[in-house]
């Protein structure tokens, strides 16, 4: 007979073993990466993520085959989140908008097999980054995203890699001032 002790305990290790799995048993060992920038401003950006085995580039080539790679987009486009993004000043990255706050961060992919860089927030619209990704000479075993100062007061470089492509995303101070609110959907401290 099991005692209720021992029931809580099978309990909570069958618990703890599920977030891994739905990684797929690839990854359930990936490795986690972190980087962070703090600019003298103040400003900071975090990034945490774990770092996918990219394996022989099969997926590549599925999620790229327009008539036959839908379920291999599908998995993709529905999979856990990667990491997490979280800037503490207003920012762009790419051309893109981005108000302080922490954002769930994922790969997907349209129809036509190009990859984006998903932003979303605990509330409110996704932020949608397409990705220019290059060919690289090097061949990514797992996924790599990392964030470099530039030259350019508060600017950064997001560098991204997998399988044999890569792609930068410039990262600048400010661009979401036309937002009066943050990433919760609550005014900022100063608006009224």
């Amino acid at each position: 007979m099991k005692t209720p002790s021992s029931l809580f305990l099978a309990l909570l290790l069958t618990s703890l073993a599920l977030p891994a799995q739905k990684m797929g048993s690839r990854n359930t060992d990936a490795p986690t990466c972190a980087c962070s920038v703090a600019f003298k401003s103040g400003a900071s950006i975090k990034l945490d993520y774990q770092a996918n085995e990219w394996g022989q580039g099969r997926t590549f080539t599925q999620v790229a085959d327009k008539e036959k790679g839908a379920k291999a987009r599908q998995m993709i486009n529905n999979a856990p989140a990667l990491g997490n993004l979280e800037t503490s000043a207003d920012i762009t990255i790419g051309d893109k908008a981005v108000v302080a706050g922490k954002y769930a961060m994922r790969f997907t992919v349209d129809d036509d097999g190009g990859w984006h860089l998903t932003l979303a927030p605990e509330k409110g619209d996704k932020i949608d980054l397409p990705l220019k990704l290059a060919d690289s000479q090097t061949d990514h075993q797992y996924v790599s995203i990392q964030i470099v100062p530039t030259n350019k007061k508060d600017g950064a470089t997001m560098s991204l890699a997998f399988g044999k492509k890569t792609c930068e995303l410039a990262i600048g101070k400010g661009g979401a001032k036309a937002d009066p609110k943050d990433a919760a959907g609550e005014p900022k401290k100063g608006d009224k």
